[in-house]
């Protein structure tokens, strides 16, 4: 999708870290739009990598996209830049769309405000830069969109300037409710809960963003929040992040209330927390990020639970990560591990991580049935190598008993490990950034559900790693049933 070859704008520089919006237009505009958003350093002259460092300028935007409107055959790059009185955008994007709507499409990322980056800065972005996030609006589907000042947001309990922000996830209610979330990673003598910040702004720019009780008061928070919309028939919307004790706190919000109506925790199959819910290494492997994923499904007959969530499991007695899925009704009262959806029920060997799950829509009209999909990296095949796998499947049932049967959507895929420029001194770990993400994409003619993966991709070569970078590192996209 980037850097495919050496004559695409992309090729120079590197992209990581996906999130997939699908929007399907109706009337005149009647197409489907995937937009890919990420990490993204093309055409990039204000950050500036050497062997030793990095050199952030005023000015810098990592907020990339990609969309294609041809199912994924040919692909368009565009660029966010940051609004005035911001610095520069610095990533960890995601996106969505109003269901009512799909035209309206969201775009979040980092942000960086001018009072944090008077100057260029060197080393890594931190809290000596990050203080908020910034949210793009796009009325077409996803292919353009326009950043405004009243639009990025920002908390200041910790720093007047801003707090460092870190993580950003957005969804949108079916009032056409915009959510964002994020991880408020700032920390001082009065205020070490790390909290998850969230806020609901409304679906025209311009709109007041109103600032919302912070979830799950009393927590540490470890990672990056998830959110997930109720659906059409419900006006909700789900919260889910992990604290530091490797507990998922999980909750939903009303558009009426600005706390949180129910709020309640769920654990791993085990009950063991990784290794550390930051950053860890596996081998010739790091991993990062938030190992979790949340989205909800309307009931039927078949299924009465309307939340599922997918994670990566700490599974001690096999050896190795795997990747669970757990079920939660509606109202958030009853939890229940699904071993059947799991990669536990395949047997197999290496780490199985970085999670995604989303779900379909039903639709009646022509009797389709909601259903839902997870994919992951996988090493199995070289479980203490370099090299990942991405997986990707339908939760099924044959009869009322939940099976699983992924398949391989792209063989195995070298992570970058660590070849330094010349001078250059960093770690021997493979990284391809803390998280990918999937999304449904449409019903084929055979009513079939298709789902869209994105992950970070180094298949053009490893060539060389600077401390904050590599060569090649761009962005894929793979579509399966």
């Amino acid at each position: 999708m980037t850097g495919q070859n050496p004559s695409t704008t992309t090729w120079p520089r590197s992209q990581s870290e996906t999130a997939i919006n699908v929007s399907s237009l109706p009337g005149t505009m009647g197409t489907t739009v995937v937009t890919i958003a990420y990490n993204d350093e093309t055409g990039e002259d204000h950050v500036v990598h050497t062997a030793a460092d990095r050199t952030v300028c005023p000015g810098a935007s990592l907020a990339g996209y990609s969309y294609s409107t041809d199912l994924g055959t040919t692909w368009t790059h565009g660029k966010v830049h940051a609004p005035e009185g911001w610095a520069a955008l610095w990533g960890d994007p995601s996106i969505g769309h109003d269901p009512r709507n799909p035209s309206l499409v969201y775009m979040v990322n980092l942000a960086i405000p001018n009072e944090k980056m008077r100057a260029c800065v060197s080393g890594g972005m931190g809290y000596g830069q990050l203080g908020g996030l910034c949210v793009a609006r796009s009325v077409d589907g996803g292919r353009t969109f326009r950043s405004a000042a009243s639009d990025c947001l920002k908390v200041t309990e910790i720093d007047s300037r801003g707090d460092f922000l870190d993580g950003s996830s957005v969804a949108v209610d079916s009032l056409g409710n915009v959510y964002v979330a994020t991880h408020d990673v700032s920390v001082s003598p009065t205020e070490l809960t790390l909290p998850i910040r969230a806020w609901r702004g409304g679906a025209s720019a311009g709109d007041p963003w109103t600032r919302l009780v912070d979830p799950f008061p009393g927590h540490v928070m470890g990672n990056h929040p998830r959110l997930a919309a109720g659906g059409l028939s419900l006006n909700r919307m789900y919260l889910m992040a992990e604290d530091s004790g490797g507990r998922f706190q999980i909750g939903f919000y009303e558009p009426t209330r600005i706390d949180m109506t129910r709020q309640t925790f769920m654990v791993r199959a085990n009950d063991v927390a990784l290794p550390d819910h930051l950053s860890f290494t596996r081998g010739a492997m790091r991993i990062g990020g938030p190992e979790y994923g949340l989205a909800t499904i309307l009931p039927t007959a078949l299924r009465a639970d309307g939340v599922r969530v997918v994670y990566t499991n700490n599974d001690t007695r096999r050896g190795h990560l795997t990747v669970r899925v757990a079920t939660m009704d509606l109202e958030l009262t009853t939890t229940t591990d699904q071993p059947g959806w799991s990669s536990t029920a395949l047997g197999v060997n290496g780490d199985q991580f970085h999670p995604s799950i989303a779900c379909s829509p039903a639709d009646f009209q022509v009797g389709v049935l909601p259903s839902c999909a997870i994919s992951y990296y996988s090493r199995q095949g070289d479980p203490g190598g370099a090299t990942v796998r991405v997986m990707g499947g339908l939760l099924g049932f044959a009869g009322v008993t939940p099976t699983f049967a992924p398949t391989d959507l792209t063989g195995l895929r070298e992570v970058c490990p660590t070849k330094p420029v010349p001078g250059g001194s960093i770690g021997n770990d493979g990284y391809w950034g803390d998280y990918d993400v999937m999304a449904f994409a449409f019903y084929t003619t055979e009513k079939h559900p298709r789902f869209v993966r994105a992950y970070t991709d180094s298949s053009a070569g490893c060539e060389y790693q600077y401390p904050f970078d590599s060569h090649h590192q761009h962005v894929s996209a793979r579509m399966f049933e």
